[in-house]
């Protein structure tokens, strides 16, 4: 069961599943702080993590990407603190600030396709 404070934000894009899923491998790449842990080409799922700090153990993020249709996919992210339960209880934003991020660099990614 997840804690109070995992944090997850599902968003539709105008792409197809294959654009939005290499738009996501793409912006995830440099991303300060936050490294890749696994890319499962066949489930479309990116698993990402995030270093301890001195407040928190980090955090777990998954990216999933669900076609609608042809030309429209669902991009799901999650982000949970690592340290369980007690550790969600107070994630002092961190969650958020990890999606608000990659939102944000895959919505750059996907802008380049369109150009």
């Amino acid at each position: 069961m997840m804690g109070m404070a995992d944090y997850t934000s599902k968003f539709q894009v105008q792409f197809s599943m294959s654009d939005a899923f290499t738009a996501c491998k793409e912006a995830v790449r440099d991303l300060d702080k936050i490294q890749i842990d696994s890319v499962n080409e066949i489930m479309h799922t990116i698993t990402l993590s995030t270093g301890k700090t001195l407040f928190s153990w980090g955090e777990i993020i998954t990216i999933t990407i669900l076609q609608l249709n042809e030309n429209a996919s669902e991009i799901a992210i999650t982000s949970t603190c690592k340290n369980g339960a007690l550790g969600n209880m107070n994630d002092m934003g961190k969650n958020q600030k990890n999606i608000t991020q990659i939102i944000q660099a895959i919505s750059d990614e996907l802008r380049k396709i369109n150009e």
